[in-house]
């Protein structure tokens, strides 16, 4: 998306090139719109991914597969604990990001009362409810479709199940 807005693609940090207020209008406006997810996804980046993959991203989530728990951090697993028991908190650590990278929980943005920004943290279940989303029954068939929507963005687009993969 900033590579579009910029009109070439954003070398470094996409806040320090000269159309960064054009490219943070634009994600805010794909961001809020009903039929985008935006997901740490694609090389652990922010990715919108639109309504008709969201049964494949469910499943894949949903798997808690290896590359998803083995060495999650003690921060993590203990966040993890939190939103699996209340559904859904409002949290904001390192912790969190390793929980969406790994797509163990999925997040929105809030601003909290205090007038901060912060994020509502929760299962991919209460999400899944509140959308109205089913899962396709294979996770595998899920990663291939998510693989296959990826390799459309370029070679060598990596996924956060990558890195369980030997020489990744």
């Amino acid at each position: 998306m900033a590579t579009i807005v910029a009109g070439a693609p954003v070398r470094g940090s996409w806040w320090a090139h000269p159309k960064s207020h054009a490219i943070f209008r634009a994600a805010r406006a794909l961001g809020s719109d009903p039929d985008v997810l935006a997901i740490p996804f694609v090389a652990g980046k922010v990715t919108f991914i639109h309504r008709p993959l969201w049964p494949a991203v469910l499943a894949v989530a949903s798997e808690r597969a290896s590359w998803q728990t083995r060495r999650l951090s003690p921060g993590g697993r203990t966040v993890l604990n939190h939103v699996e028991a209340a559904g859904e908190i409002e949290a904001s650590a390192p912790a969190v990001r390793e929980l969406e990278r790994r797509l163990l929980a999925v997040s929105r943005e809030v601003h909290t009362d205090r007038g901060r920004h912060g994020k509502i943290v929760e299962t991919w279940t209460r999400w899944a409810a509140r959308e109205g989303v089913a899962p396709i029954a294979d996770a595998a068939e899920g990663r291939a479709i998510l693989e296959r929507a990826a390799a459309s963005l370029g070679p060598r687009v990596t996924l956060p199940w990558d890195s369980a993969k030997p020489g990744v």
